[in-house]
């Protein structure tokens, strides 16, 4: 009973974590930001949610939330700071 209530945790922190990739990701800049401005928070937000999709593939690889973290990762702004290998 233990190892499927440790099962359930992990699966359960995987989903927080992509919640909380999801909730970054949708986050919309000030509406006073000028385009330069704009363009700097979406990038920020999308190297903020990329951390956190890493956490997942790295921690907690074989849950239902890496498989969306898979998903989601191709499609975010662009990173100067992307250097990893390419997901398996």
């Amino acid at each position: 009973m233990v190892a499927k209530e440790c099962l359930l945790g992990t699966a359960g922190q995987a989903q927080r974590l992509l919640a909380t990739a999801q909730l970054v990701l949708e986050r919309k800049p000030p509406p006073d930001f000028d385009k330069a401005a704009q363009e700097r928070h979406r990038t920020s937000n999308g190297d903020k949610a990329r951390q956190y999709l890493r956490q997942i593939l790295d921690e907690y690889p074989s849950t239902p939330a890496a498989g969306k973290a898979r998903q989601l990762l191709p499609g975010l702004p662009d990173a100067s700071n992307e250097s990893r290998e390419p997901l398996r």
